[in-house]
């Protein structure tokens, strides 16, 4: 059970003739949330593991004011202790081990909601795995209280996204006027110890201060609506005595330990996150998969002229894979980084037949440092000029189009015009600075990994 989670997470939903059982989609999917970009300055944060996902995603919940509102879009949440496993079709521990756990975004949410009266709004998939009799998992343990909410993604065929987003109240110092106070993080990262403390990761908070992330963090938020009036519940499988109940819910402060940045020796480490903002003469925007997602990227990819440089866990589209080849083939200096690992042996076998299409046309490939689990990063660089990011990989499910003749519709299974689809969200920028921070990360990985061969 925790391989084919893990292998799911990574990659996104596995393309399938069948109907996969995380797919809970019941009504047809429309597409519309359009690209939206903004000009001018904007505010933001920049933050990588192993280095610093860990300490910029707690604390954005832990330094949410009092009375906010959170809402999190996660494919999954692994415990650090062991309760999200199991090797006889359910998972949970006891409710003294589940109150223990370390991974340090769950005590923080906990805190947050006891302390602090924030309420939480929370997105996963559901992966048809129970509770064992007897025991607790970390979503039972958060829907057990009274102000956090936790649903199932019911959109279209997978969540992929990795979202959270800070809403203050009105009235919270700082606050006032175009400045909301709101916080907005986009990123790779999934909630398990690996992706955290041991892959190469990569994200951006949009810090809500008066600027052009407003509108941005509005879209983001239209997105999130949008799913939540989708989601079906989530339901706690057993029932817990009166003493156990009180442990549950009780609104004693827990501790929050937060890991200090591995050691790896030869790994470049990332500088702590801090806000900037971006020039008065950049452009910056957010767009969503599947909506008009395919059609953005190779918009954007069309416009390429000098140089490319993808730096990714796995390129397995082939629409995709012939972009790459094209742009290549017609004099453009591409860079491709590509993770040295890859779970499923499903999309390493995809990978592998796109980069020996590549490899065979002349280009040459870059496979990341194997002193990451896996280099998870998934973003992008046009002409130096343009920076994407995704929370998806550069795959089927997380960038497509509906099918032909479907205009712009996702029917549910069993309609033979059903495909297996992710939620993602992509930022964009063409800021200079931003692009600085994105490449010295991607030139010290690429010194330190290794060229592709054909073994691989």
């Amino acid at each position: 059970m925790r391989g084919l989670v893990a292998a799911l997470v990574l990659a996104g939903a596995v393309a399938s003739p069948y109907r996969p059982s995380f797919d809970h989609q019941t009504q047809t999917y429309t597409v519309s949330h359009k690209p939206v970009s903004v000009d001018g300055s904007i505010n933001l944060e920049l933050f990588f593991s192993p280095d610093h996902s860990i300490d910029t995603i707690t604390n954005l919940i832990q330094q949410a004011p009092d009375g906010s509102r959170i809402d999190i879009g996660t494919p999954s949440m692994d415990s650090w202790v062991g309760c999200t496993y199991g090797d006889s079709g359910c998972q949970g521990c006891n409710v003294t081990g589940m109150r223990g756990e370390t991974f340090p975004v769950f005590p923080a949410i906990l805190n947050a909601a006891h302390q602090r009266s924030v309420s939480f709004r929370i997105i996963s998939n559901n992966y048809n795995t129970p509770t064992c009799e007897g025991q607790i998992a970390p979503f039972d343990w958060l829907a057990l209280q009274s102000n956090i909410e936790v649903r199932y993604f019911a959109s279209v065929t997978f969540l992929h996204e990795k979202y959270v987003q800070v809403v203050p109240p009105a009235g919270t110092p700082g606050v006032n006027g175009s400045a909301s106070g709101r916080k907005g993080a986009v990123s790779s990262v999934n909630w398990s110890r690996t992706s955290f403390t041991k892959n190469r990761e990569a994200g951006v908070v949009l810090v809500g201060k008066g600027g052009g992330e407003e509108e941005l963090l509005d879209a983001l938020t239209a997105v999130f609506e949008d799913d939540w009036s989708r989601t079906t519940p989530y339901t706690v499988n057993n029932t817990y005595s009166p003493s156990e109940m009180s442990v549950i819910t009780s609104p004693a402060a827990l501790p929050v330990t937060i890991p200090s940045p591995p050691s790896i020796p030869g790994e470049f480490v990332t500088p702590v996150p801090t806000v900037f903002s971006t020039s008065a003469s950049s452009t910056s925007g957010v767009f969503v998969s599947p909506d008009y997602s395919m059609d953005t990227l190779l918009a954007d990819l069309n416009t390429t002229q000098s140089s490319l440089e993808i730096h990714i866990y796995q390129v397995t589209d082939d629409t995709l894979c012939d972009k790459i080849e094209e742009l290549f083939n017609n004099g453009v200096n591409v860079t491709l980084l590509a993770s040295s690992a890859i779970y499923s042996y499903y999309d390493k076998n995809g990978a592998r037949y796109c980069y020996k299409r590549l490899y065979d046309a002349g280009m040459s490939i870059r496979l990341t440092p194997s002193f990451f689990t896996y280099s998870h990063q998934k973003y992008w660089i046009i002409d130096g000029k343009k920076l994407g990011l995704s929370t998806g990989n550069w795959s089927p499910t997380d960038f497509n189009w509906p099918m032909p003749g479907q205009s712009g519709t996702y029917p549910a299974f069993p309609d033979p015009d059903w495909q297996d689809a992710n939620r993602d969200l992509q930022f964009f920028t063409t800021d200079a600075g931003v692009i600085q921070r994105f490449r010295q990360v991607l030139n010290n990985d690429y010194e330190q990994g290794t060229d592709y061969t054909t073994s691989w």
